[in-house]
């Protein structure tokens, strides 16, 4: 069945949030998308324009959202994107309306220009779309005992300011944000508020005396940052520290990305223990200029040893990394590729969080190589989901 597909307007935003709220409670807790995600909950129609969705008698029966999201790795400028608030009314369910909205979707991340896109939900469902699981995030857990045998009495005083939309403060945040690797761009002081309070999280200011030392932003029970950032490792341990001590929290945890290997090096050390897990469902298009990117990022984290390597991607064609004296690259090639993959394999291959031999039968003559190169530190902040 052919469906009539339209982008949603300024005029829309009620009824969007009403059906949002309705199908997405139906299907756990209860929702509340303008609380919960207020960076898209805007009643013009730059922002519902993102929305596309199908209709009957004027009423939404099936939308989804596609999200452009600017970012940057090590300073180079990527358009990332979002495809999220997949919905259809319990009634239409198995109508056909989502996959014709997925299909449109699809289009939609053309005419954009995704270099890359991502989502969460089924694997399945979303790898015959090219999504697939990947990239790396490392979830940090923090007992009291970590901060007793750490500290002793002698914790930290730091203090916790609740940030007031449209605070000063953000000048120093902003700085200390865009130190990081691997950034969404977030445009304005606005947009950087309303990303910390996603998902009814709440975000602090922490000083040291008078001194801004770096920021959280809280999940309402206190329990985990949704995102965190201090001037040095160091600080975030004495940041994690003072808040178990001051809030009486039994546990906290953070997520730190593949990237942050100063921080890491200090955090694992620290916690009672750490897991990790992929970060996100992605589906990558540019896939020679992500790879040089992030082989770039991976660079710097440690030098890598000099080589080269082709890989075929089914769909797309061969890319040639290489490493050497002048520098690391990635392009396109039409030389004969050393190993195929399909585009799912190719993504777990490329960006993990599994080195590439659990993905694939590695050459051997190239097997230390690319387990130096690869996975690629591709990793996704939740905060940035929509």
């Amino acid at each position: 069945m052919t469906y009539e597909i339209e982008r949603l307007r300024g005029c829309d935003f009620a009824d969007a949030m009403d059906f949002l709220n309705m199908v997405f409670s139906q299907n756990s807790k209860p929702h509340f998308f303008e609380r919960s995600l207020p960076k898209m909950c805007f009643p013009d129609d730059a922002h519902m324009g993102r929305h596309l969705a199908i209709k009957r008698d004027g009423r939404i029966r099936a939308m989804l959202g596609v999200y452009p999201l600017p970012m940057k790795v090590c300073g180079e400028n990527f358009l990332f994107s979002t495809v999220g608030n997949v919905a259809t009314h319990l009634d239409d369910r198995g109508s056909g309306m989502m996959t014709a909205l997925l299909d449109e979707a699809e289009r939609e991340l053309v005419r954009i220009g995704a270099d890359a896109a991502r989502l969460g939900g089924y694997r399945s469902r979303y790898g015959r779309r090219g999504f697939e699981i990947s990239g790396t995030n490392i979830s940090i857990r923090m007992l009291p005992r970590n901060v007793h045998d750490q500290y002793g009495t002698d914790v930290p005083a730091l203090t916790f300011l609740e940030i007031t939309p449209g605070s000063l403060v953000y000048r120093d945040i902003r700085a200390l944000y865009n130190r990081r690797s691997f950034i969404t761009t977030r445009e304005s002081d606005l947009d950087f508020d309303l990303t910390l309070r996603a998902w009814e999280a709440t975000p602090y200011a922490v000083y040291d005396g008078d001194a801004f030392v770096g920021y959280i932003s809280a999940v309402k029970e206190g329990n985990a940052f949704a995102e965190c950032a201090a001037d040095t490792p160091e600080r975030l341990r004495d940041i994690c520290a003072a808040w178990i001590t001051q809030r009486g929290t039994k546990e906290l945890s953070i997520t730190l990305a593949p990237w942050e290997d100063d921080v890491l090096r200090v955090m694992t050390a620290f916690c009672e223990n750490y897991s990790v897990s992929t970060a996100s469902h992605f589906r990558i298009t540019s896939w020679a200029e992500l790879t040089q990117a992030f082989l770039r990022l991976k660079n710097r984290m440690a030098p890598l040893p000099t080589g080269e390597f082709t890989l075929g991607i089914e769909g797309y064609g061969a890319i040639r990394m290489s490493v050497s004296g002048k520098g690391v690259f990635c392009e396109r090639t039409d030389a004969p590729p050393e190993l195929t993959l399909d585009r799912l394999a190719s993504t777990r291959f490329l960006f993990g969080p599994q080195p590439p031999y659990t993905v694939a039968k590695v050459p051997s003559y190239v097997s230390l190589q690319l387990n130096a190169w690869l996975p690629l530190p591709l990793s996704w902040n939740g905060q940035d989901r929509v």
